[in-house]
């Protein structure tokens, strides 16, 4: 995903919008900084309670060097957090998922980045970008796009809109998040499973023992469940937050917990591409074969 989110930022032409939980890697600071010096526009927005942290000094780095950074703090509840990782580049692509940009990130954890070309999605993440700014209102509302829908927490009901598309499933939901404590999201997997669709579940150990969550669905006799350790370095982890649900991908920044899905700023993209499908299934079928 490195390579990749570096080359589209290189296409640049005229502005690029980075609203990233954190930012450690500096690789990115030296593309965005190449870009800016070539004319094209950069605005970054970082978590501000993430930003304070000893390790994160990338941030004050872009700051050093002139760059328009924002550090947004959520003030809606202790732990509320800007938990976005998307970039809107041109107004043409917005790229997301679970993937921040560091290195434990690219080098260690299970993660997952999206490219999105479809107008009105691009558009609706630009939006969200805005607010942040406070330059656009609060808007609730889904943005329909040609291929996929997108929602943004906490001003959209994204926890109804997860377990409305399980309640609907007739054939599997294969999930694969790092923070799930949702009950009623736990239950509408048990339920599912119980009514005959195939039903996965990975979870991270390292936040499942927090929580009740992956209990509650290993409840139905046919739901596989399994409780995973990334264990390839000190602060690894399993960290995607996605799921297949029938021909639909889940995906974004969103965990499943109350704090994601009423106050932190989080997006929950649904995308029906059959080629994504084939991709986030074989990513769940992967990490379950994993040793």
């Amino acid at each position: 995903p490195e390579a990749r989110a570096l080359a589209l930022l290189d296409q640049a032409q005229d502005r690029v919008l980075v609203a990233q939980y954190n930012i450690r890697n500096e690789r990115f600071f030296d593309k965005l900084d190449e870009l800016r010096q070539r004319g094209v526009t950069v605005r970054i927005v970082v978590d501000a309670k993430n930003a304070v942290k000893e390790w994160n000094t990338l941030d004050d780095r872009f700051e050093q060097a002139g760059f328009d950074i924002t550090r947004y703090e959520n003030t809606s509840s202790a732990y509320a957090i800007m938990h976005h990782k998307f970039t809107v580049i041109d107004d043409a692509l917005v790229m997301t998922g679970s993937y921040n940009w560091n290195l434990t990130a690219q080098v260690t954890n299970d993660e997952n980045m999206v490219v999105v070309r479809d107008p009105k999605l691009v558009a609706a993440y630009a939006h969200e970008f805005a607010e942040l700014l406070g330059e656009a209102p609060h808007t609730p509302g889904l943005a329909v796009g040609q291929g996929g829908r997108v929602y943004f927490s906490p001003e959209d009901d994204v926890q109804d809109v997860i377990e409305d598309a399980i309640a609907g499933a007739s054939t599997r939901v294969l999930v694969s998040v790092f923070t799930f404590r949702d009950d009623a999201i736990a239950r509408a997997l048990r339920d599912a499973a119980n009514r005959g669709v195939e039903v996965w579940l990975i979870t991270e150990r390292k936040q499942a023992d927090n929580t009740s969550a992956d209990e509650i669905v290993a409840e139905a006799p046919t739901a596989r469940v399994v409780v995973a350790a990334n264990r390839s370095a000190a602060f690894s982890a399993m960290h995607h937050k996605f799921a297949v649900v029938d021909d639909t991908v889940i995906t974004g920044a969103c965990n499943w917990t109350y704090t994601a899905f009423r106050h932190s700023n989080e997006d929950v993209l649904l995308l029906n591409d059959p080629a994504l499908v084939r991709a986030y299934e074989q990513a769940v079928r992967t990490t379950w074969a994993s040793p």
